[in-house]
C-alpha cells in the first residue's frame, strides 16, 4: 500500500509519466532485493526491520525523485548548448 501511494505522489509531483516509472519500477525491486539479502543474511522479518524497510521507501522515493530533477536539469541545458553551438 505504501509504494501504491508512493507512486500516486510521485506521478502528481513530477508530472512526467518516464520519471514515475522509473522510480515506481525501482521501488518493488528494491524491496525484493532487501528481502532477499535479509533471508541470505539471516535477519529476520521482525518489526524493527519492517520499520527500516517503510523508511526506506520513503529515501528511495527522495532520492529518486532529486536524481531524475538533476538529470532533466543536465540534460535540459546540455540540449540547449548543443543548440547554441549549432546556430
Amino acid at each position: 500500500m505504501k509504494i501504491l501511494i508512493s507512486i500516486i505522489v510521485i506521478i502528481i509531483l513530477v508530472m512526467n509519466l518516464r520519471a514515475s516509472l522509473i522510480v515506481a519500477g525501482l521501488l518493488p525491486l528494491g524491496v525484493l532485493l532487501t528481502f532477499i539479502l535479509m533471508r541470505f543474511f539471516g535477519i529476520e522479518a521482525n518489526i524493527v526491520a519492517l520499520s527500516g524497510i517503510a523508511i526506506a521507501i520513503g529515501v528511495m522515493v527522495d532520492i529518486g525523485l532529486l536524481m531524475w530533477r538533476t538529470f532533466s536539469g543536465i540534460w535540459k541545458c546540455l540540449r540547449i548548448m548543443a543548440y547554441a553551438a549549432k546556430n
